[in-house]
């Protein structure tokens, strides 16, 4: 098991895990820490989850505008 992780990699995991999963699993930074830890087999701190938790890869203006382009708007 990987002993740590940087922010970004763990932002990213959270992300990933964030939209693979039913919000009823990652409803929660708890739950989100246990499948990241579960699924990328690395260890996590839960303060760091709880941290980082509504941290998005892709800003919502810049989301929008990706969507408008490949016509979902």
């Amino acid at each position: 098991m990987k002993k740590s992780i940087d922010k970004d990699e763990l932002i990213f995991c959270i992300n990933c895990v964030k939209s693979g999963y039913d919000s009823y699993f990652t409803d929660g930074a708890e739950k989100i820490k246990q499948l990241i830890e579960d699924i990328f087999d690395i260890k996590v701190d839960l303060q760091d989850v709880i941290d980082l938790y509504d941290v998005n890869i892709v800003e919502e203006e810049e989301a929008r505008l990706l969507y408008k382009e490949f016509g979902y708007d």
